[in-house]
């Protein structure tokens, strides 16, 4: 499976636009704009993918909807 923001967000079921893709921006912290850069890979500050984690995209879904 691919680590890219782009395949995050359709894996979470997002549309792929800009919104959501500066919105992974600022759910992990990343000095990586997926805004402008959506086939760079999304790493937590601890290296790990983000696609890869279990919780994953359930976190993210929660922190959308209280957005």
């Amino acid at each position: 499976m691919e680590k890219t923001a782009r395949a995050f967000l359709e894996y979470a079921g997002y549309e792929i636009n800009e919104y959501n893709l500066f919105a992974l921006t600022q759910y992990v912290a990343s000095y990586v704009d997926f805004s402008q850069f959506p086939d760079a890979n999304v790493y937590t500050e601890d290296s790990e993918s983000l696609i890869e984690l279990y919780d994953e995209p359930s976190c993210f879904q929660e922190y959308m909807n209280n957005k």
